[in-house]
């Protein structure tokens, strides 16, 4: 099946026979669209009129309150379907006429090929709305040691939440495996701690997590109109994302924004790398012209005149001071001829030269713009440029980053931040403030403050256009600009005492709101708010190899995959249901002891399969389905063959089946 899908609403009636199919989805308010529909193309027309049925038995009554109201409506139809075994039964003795069996497909070959984490040995109890049923199976779980996680629960539906969420280790709102959290825009760390916009991510890149690199093995997106939630992280600017996901919380579990105080950031962690060999980081030394290597030193010939540079640069607190005034003032020359580095002329930037020197064991060259109030440094070595670019990408300012290297150690980082707020920034006795026109750049130095455990605030301005003074200086703005601002006391002392000590060396005294925040040597705890607004676009999620999770610029999430970290799950759903979570499971490779009333427990699971509230039979299973391994991997088995009839692929087939052959009435 293959063409145009849109929705009801989107298409004029003057269409509607452009279509080969029109399906709708009976409820309460939809059931004048058949005939409507019908009334417009007429009896013979080629657009079949499908109508299919997915409301439990049990919500009919309140549904369809006058069932001759619904059979009236429904003969509407070229074709109708149902999904799950007692509805389609309860519709064919209402309307007299063939109904047909079709679940909602699942995305079987896409869940095979996800990895089970089991190692958290979370026993999951899937809660449903439309029952509550969520006290009486809680007593399916004893004697089982196991973290125990109630899936899908909404407070708000039920009375008894108090009482609730003292049965279980965790409450989650999620229930999806893979949901699709967050919009377009929001920034992923990278593992080699660069960002990306969510929506660039692809797979096979890496992300950073607290257990290091991690692969992405999946992206995902689709459409949503609904409610979802504007976060306001303390200092930070605020981020969307769909109310279900799951946040890191301070002992790393994972819950949803309405059952954590604070948000948790993972610090990137420093190598610790102290030194680096040059022939190693810039191979093309050793098979060049340009370039003569020794066991100490590597010499670059420009035009006439021969430099000499150390073999082995020190990662030291001078060289991240050299990273940091180019990341701040520099430029690379044309024609991958050097590097260029304009500053104000202020003492404070007067060490550069010897700076350099120290590095390097060079004098470099410069120039003075009196009129401009400037000092053009400069180096026409190619391997001077070189060795930058192992430390900053991009070429202009608007588009500058760091790379890995930067993260390297404690005396590095010092130097680099020390130069960076001396060129793009300025301080006073209320706030040590950087302006950058690289959003991630912005976000870099974020991290690395908070390696120092300094959190700064981020501001975003909307300065396109704008003409700006600093120090005496005239700065243009071809881009909006990202202000990181260090205002608490608590911050402000220590970025003066680690980076401005000589220059800035008053503490910090007014009244001012101290940090709020929590440290520990691997993350943050950030005080946030949240409310709820409309959306209405993409939103995107990525799966994450091994760990299942991911970190923003604010905080460290997770997959919305609750399920892959289940030992086993435990689904008491009392209405009769097609039971999705089941040919979830059973595609996963996750036992379940699941709801005989529900089609797809007893589809994959018979063995497993019990009523809602025989609760001792569902604790003997539990406990079976964890300490046999033989019995798990059984069932597992059966559980995997079984759900290849809900595949896209057979869906589809016994959709077309069903629509050439129609719904005629039945013989009595």
């Amino acid at each position: 099946m293959e063409g145009e899908v849109r929705l009801f609403t989107e298409v004029d009636k003057s269409e509607y026979e452009n279509y080969d199919i029109i399906q709708v989805n009976m409820s309460t308010q939809d059931l004048h669209i058949l005939g409507d529909v019908r009334e417009v193309i007429g009896d013979n027309s080629k657009t079949k009129l499908v109508a299919n049925n997915d409301y439990t038995l049990e919500l009919w009554a309140q549904s369809f309150p006058y069932l001759s109201t619904l059979k009236r409506e429904i003969q509407y139809a070229d074709m109708i379907f149902g999904t799950e075994p007692y509805q389609v039964g309860a519709l064919e003795l209402l309307t007299g006429r063939k109904v047909h069996l079709i679940t909602h497909p699942a995305f079987v070959k896409r869940l095979k090929t996800l990895k089970v984490d089991s190692s958290e040995k979370y026993v999951s109890v899937i809660s449903h709305r439309y029952d509550n049923n969520n006290i009486v199976p809680s007593l399916a779980l004893k004697g089982i040691d196991y973290k125990t996680r109630l899936i899908g629960y909404d407070s708000n539906s039920d009375s008894q939440h108090f009482k609730t969420t003292t049965l279980y280790n965790e409450t989650m709102k999620a229930t999806n495996y893979m949901d699709f959290c967050f919009p377009a825009g929001n920034k992923i760390i990278m593992g080699d701690n660069s960002y990306k916009n969510i929506e660039s991510v692809q797979v096979g890149d890496s992300v950073f997590t607290i257990d290091g690199e991690k692969e992405v093995l999946n992206t995902m997106e689709r459409k949503i109109d609904e409610e979802i939630y504007k976060v306001s992280p303390s200092g930070r600017p605020s981020f969307m994302v769909t109310k279900n996901h799951p946040f890191k919380t301070e002992i790393g579990e994972f819950n949803t924004l309405e059952n954590i105080n604070m948000l948790r950031k993972d610090i990137i962690k420093l190598t610790n790398l102290d030194k680096i060999t040059l022939t190693e980081f810039i191979p093309e030394v050793l098979n060049t012209r340009w370039y003569e290597v020794s066991d100490t030193s590597i010499i670059n010939r420009v035009g006439s005149t021969k430099l000499s540079l150390p073999k082995v640069l020190k990662l030291d607190r001078d060289l991240g001071y050299l990273i940091g005034a180019f990341v701040a003032e520099g430029s690379y020359m044309g024609d991958d001829k050097g590097i260029q580095i304009t500053l104000g002329l202020k003492d404070k930037l007067d060490k550069f030269p010897e700076v350099f020197k120290r590095v390097f064991g060079l004098d470099i060259l410069h120039t003075i713009n009196r009129k401009n109030h400037t000092i053009n440094y400069y180096s026409n070595s190619k391997l001077i440029r070189r060795v930058i670019q192992l430390f900053v990408g991009g070429r202009v300012s608007f588009n500058k980053y760091l790379k890995d290297l930067c993260f390297s150690n404690i005396e590095f980082v010092k130097g680099l931040l020390e130069s960076i707020i001396q060129g793009d920034g300025y301080y006073n006795k209320r706030a040590i403030e950087i302006v950058t026109t690289s959003e991630i750049l912005s976000n870099q130095l974020l991290d690395l403050f908070e390696t120092l455990h300094i959190y700064p605030n981020k501001y975003i301005r909307h300065t396109k256009g704008n003409i700006s003074y600093i120090d005496g200086r005239e700065i243009k703005f071809n881009s909006d600009s990202y202000d990181i601002r260090i205002m608490a006391p608590t911050y402000y002392n220590l970025t003066s005492e680690l980076l401005l000590n000589s220059v800035l060396p008053n503490k910090q005294v007014y009244n001012n709101r101290d940090s709020s925040h929590i440290w520990t040597s691997d993350y943050v705890l950030i005080p946030f708010k949240y409310e709820t607004c409309d959306y209405n676009g993409i939103v995107y999620n990525i799966e994450v190899k091994d760990n299942n999770q991911y970190s923003l610029n604010t905080s460290t999430v997770h997959n919305c995959d609750q399920l892959l970290e289940s030992k086993v799950v435990y689904d008491p759903f009392s209405l009769t249901s097609q039971g999705r979570v089941g040919w979830d499971c059973a595609a996963l490779g996750i036992p379940v002891v699941g709801s005989d009333r529900n089609e797809s427990y007893r589809v994959c699971f018979p063995k497993t399969c019990v009523d809602p509230y025989d609760v001792k039979t569902a604790n003997k299973l539990l406990k079976r389905l964890i300490e046999d391994t033989e019995f798990r991997d059984e069932v597992i088995a059966y559980a995997k063959e079984a759900v290849n009839i809900v595949s896209y692929d057979n869906s589809r087939k016994l959709y077309l089946q069903a629509l050439e052959e129609g719904s005629p009435k039945l013989e009595d």
